[in-house]
């Protein structure tokens, strides 16, 4: 016998098939069949009988079935190649947590969910300010076109020199000559100092003000 014949003997000897690659039966054997049938491609034996289907660790995916880490999930229940959890909802093919959806839709970096829509723009108080808008202390205010050091020099003179020195230089408050107009609007907005104050500053005064300390400071 030759040796490719001897192999294929013991294999089948040893593993009970009935048909191995290149060889067609295994000598002194039946073929295995499915309830008196053999299965053809594409199928499998489920309770002696063939059925369409996949071999799925245990189980056998039949039409309308994926396998997805050896169980059978329906088709229906797929996103893209995996299966959402409870709590979960699938997204472009990604399965995504329910907390991070905005409507049906998750938002891109630059964007924020309003009224379940994604809009370009930032968080500010209740609102969202988009393009050509500034937020200032919760309020979206369109964005200066630029700081008048002479209307912002009347603005530091009337509110803010008692503490910063007339030139911004400091005394009670801090020195900030080198403030631009978001530092100072920062500031102003976040020192309880300021609280007591009644007056409203725009995003534009705060512009000017910035224009006029960088008088100052170059001076």
């Amino acid at each position: 016998m030759q040796i490719k014949n001897l192999m294929a003997v013991l294999a089948c000897g040893a593993a009970g098939m009935a048909v191995l690659a290149g060889v067609a039966g295994c000598p002194g054997q039946q073929p295995v069949t499915c309830g008196g049938a053999v299965c053809g491609a594409g199928q499998v034996c489920v309770d002696d009988m063939c059925v369409a289907g996949t071999e799925c660790g245990s189980d056998v995916c039949t039409t309308g079935e994926t396998c997805v880490n050896d169980a059978c999930v329906a088709d229906s229940d797929l996103c893209g190649n995996d299966v959402c959890t409870t709590g979960q909802t699938c997204v472009n093919d990604v399965c995504v947590d329910n907390s991070s959806l905005c409507g049906n839709d998750v938002c891109d970096a630059n964007e924020v969910c309003v009224n379940d829509m994604c809009v370009v723009g930032v968080a500010c108080g209740n609102d969202v300010c988009t393009n050509g808008e500034a937020c200032n202390n919760g309020v979206c205010e369109p964005e200066s076109t630029g700081g008048d050091a002479a209307a912002g020099q009347a603005v530091f003179s009337a509110n803010c020199q008692a503490c910063h020195a007339a030139d911004g230089s400091g005394g009670i408050g801090p020195d900030i000559r080198d403030f631009t107009a978001q530092e100072v609007q920062d500031g102003f907005n976040s020192a309880a100092i300021h609280s007591s104050l009644t007056v409203t500053l725009t995003a534009q005064d705060f512009a000017d003000i910035s224009a006029f300390l960088d008088t100052s400071a170059s001076s």
